[in-house]
């Protein structure tokens, strides 16, 4: 602080008492506003607490799909082996591929899918079980895992299925995923 005639000048910013907004912190406030502000303050706090945060719905895990039975027993008909195709994979805020794949068609104990190497050496496993549909994308340091929603799967000669992606274990919408192809 230096004082320069009679008026004295601060390199300490000034701090607002109450919360502040851009061009707030130059209006004076008054007694009675920051009594309101301080009230709308602890209001605001008090509701978060009682209902969460913003967003935090996303935070549960989905319900299993009642569509899943119908999609395994679609996906029955298929052989177990190679793969041939097509796949479409956004993953929002991360990647994007829309590239011929190959690769291998699958099944366990408790369902089947698909395993895909992509064009950068990354790998896409895609599962449908008796709760649903997943997706598994992996590259050195990175693992997603995404749950399938609204899955549109067409069998006949081949399969097609596009779906959007949730983030495994919420409903967080993270991106969209199409494969299209042939298992021999």
């Amino acid at each position: 602080m230096r004082i320069v005639g009679r008026v004295v000048l601060s390199t300490v910013p000034l701090l607002c008492l109450v919360s502040c907004t851009a061009g707030e912190a130059d209006a004076p406030t008054t007694g009675r506003e920051a009594s309101v502000a301080s009230g709308a303050a602890a209001s605001d706090a008090a509701s978060a607490v009682e209902t969460g945060l913003p967003g935090d719905e996303a935070l549960s895990p989905p319900p299993p799909d009642r569509a899943a039975p119908g999609l395994l027993a679609q996906l029955d008909g298929l052989p177990v082996g190679a793969l041939s195709g097509t796949v479409d994979l956004e993953v929002s805020g991360l990647t994007a591929f829309a590239e011929p794949a190959q690769g291998r068609c699958t099944q366990t104990a408790d369902g089947r899918g698909f395993e895909l190497v992509l064009s950068d050496g990354s790998q896409l496993a895609v599962t449908f079980g008796p709760e649903g549909g997943a997706s598994r994308l992996t590259a050195p340091g990175i693992e997603i895992e995404q749950t399938l929603r609204d899955v549109d799967l067409q069998v006949g000669g081949g399969f097609r299925f596009t779906a959007d992606l949730l983030t495994g274990g919420t409903t967080e919408p993270s991106g969209t995923l199409s494969l299209t192809g042939v298992c021999a």
